[in-house]
């Protein structure tokens, strides 16, 4: 751990574990290193990163303004999936947020992320740890493979136990919460704390993606190399006979069994097996030369909402 610490101190790139998605780290006071972050993964330059803390009493340092319902929220879930936001301080570089005056930041939960961060002792800059566009990697051998060669580091801290990418807040002008991406933080959890009025529901709002305040807004994300298609109805016969000259994965909770021998299953107990082994579902359907993928549609509550949003993204508008 101290030697990836130093690498990073030194300007170099780390890729480290969280417990949502492996993370891309720069040390975020470093403008060259940050930018080279944009160069490993073909990341575009208006894409801001989110910035990782070990600690609470780091955020001064970090931002120009913390307001209540931030502290609250913070308190709450962290460490853990949530990013919020807020105003930056002259201490986090423009390239961290891609010229923008806020930066998001969180506090991982898994215990090798904080031993890095604490090893390190200073905010890092950290997207995920795949190129740009692509699903995000979940496990030491996904990162690899995404990122040998790009980087100066990979620490190996296993699985990742959430599967997707924090959930990230912003304020609006009234000074209520807005959920910018959802994650596993839920619109429930955060109501369920502040309180209705303090908390925009998430029909009522819709971002400005030609300026995204946070990752996840504007371009193509979570894209496996097969083409995705959600299904809302589980159809065994229309699996197998939808795609006759394509090898087909499929995932979700209803098994559609059954079906036909080339159709690869996979499915889970509950929504958060399902979040949890999504990226890994299509990463090794991938590696068994699946070119279609079909992805049932969850529940839209609680983590379903997060589920959604990047099933949607990876399938562009493609249903049965």
């Amino acid at each position: 751990m101290a030697n990836a610490a130093r690498i990073l101190l030194d300007g170099g790139l780390v890729v480290f574990p969280t417990e949502t998605v492996y993370g891309l780290g720069a040390d975020a006071g470093n403008h060259a290193a940050c930018q080279a972050v944009y160069a490993a993964k073909g990341r575009p330059a208006d894409n801001p990163l989110i910035v990782h803390l070990y600690s609470l009493e780091q955020l001064e340092d970090c931002v120009a303004e913390l307001p209540d319902a931030a502290r609250r929220l913070y308190e709450a879930f962290s460490p853990g999936p949530l990013t919020i936001v807020l105003p930056k301080s002259e201490r986090i570089c423009d390239a961290a947020t891609a010229g923008l005056p806020t930066v998001g930041i969180r506090f991982p939960s898994h215990p090798v992320a904080r031993r890095f961060l604490e090893a390190v002792r200073t905010p890092v800059a950290g997207p995920s740890a795949n190129m740009s566009g692509r699903s995000s990697t979940t496990s030491f051998q996904m990162a690899v493979e995404h990122m040998k060669g790009r980087v100066d580091g990979i620490i190996d801290g296993g699985d990742c136990t959430v599967g997707l990418e924090s959930t990230i807040l912003g304020f609006d002008d009234a000074g209520r919460v807005r959920i910018l991406r959802p994650g596993a933080v839920t619109y429930e959890m955060i109501r369920d704390l502040l309180g209705d009025e303090a908390v925009v529901k998430p029909t009522d709002y819709r971002p400005n993606v030609d300026r995204p305040e946070a990752p996840g807004m504007k371009y193509a994300h979570y894209q496996p190399r097969a083409a995705v298609y959600l299904m809302a109805e589980v159809d065994a016969e229309l699996l197998e006979t939808r795609f006759p000259n394509d090898t087909v994965g499929y995932i979700g909770l209803v098994d559609p069994s059954p079906v036909a021998e080339r159709v690869k299953v996979r499915t889970f107990p509950d929504l958060t097996s399902y979040a949890r082994n999504l990226y890994r579902s299509f990463h090794d359907f991938d590696e068994q030369g699946c070119t279609i993928i079909v992805a049932e549609v969850p529940p839209r509550t609680g983590l379903g909402v997060a589920l959604m949003d990047r099933l949607d993204k990876a399938a562009e508008g493609r249903v049965l």
